[in-house]
């Protein structure tokens, strides 16, 4: 997340609604403000925002740029039993 802007907040919200609403509790969401954490974002090697980072199962996978449809969001999301979410 690039600080509260509309487009941040937006992403944020729907990827918690895909948490919630499709994966149950088998997913932990961590949201990553660049500005007021950029050891996190450097860390996760963050360069674009809005960017989705799947760590689990592995291969790590990351998807940037728009996070409004999540329809699409989930037709790319295979985090089988438990999966872990950075944004």
């Amino acid at each position: 997340m690039a600080g509260a802007t509309a487009r941040s907040n937006q992403a944020v919200l729907h990827v918690r609604e895909l948490c919630e609403m499709k994966l149950k509790g088998r997913a932990k969401l961590e949201v990553i403000d660049i500005y007021q954490q950029p050891g996190l974002a450097r860390d996760n090697q963050i360069v674009a925002t809005p960017t989705l980072i799947i760590e689990f199962p592995r291969p790590v996978r990351r998807f940037i740029g728009n996070l409004t449809n999540i329809g699409d969001l989930l037709g790319l999301l295979d985090l089988g039993e438990k999966g872990r979410v950075v944004l």
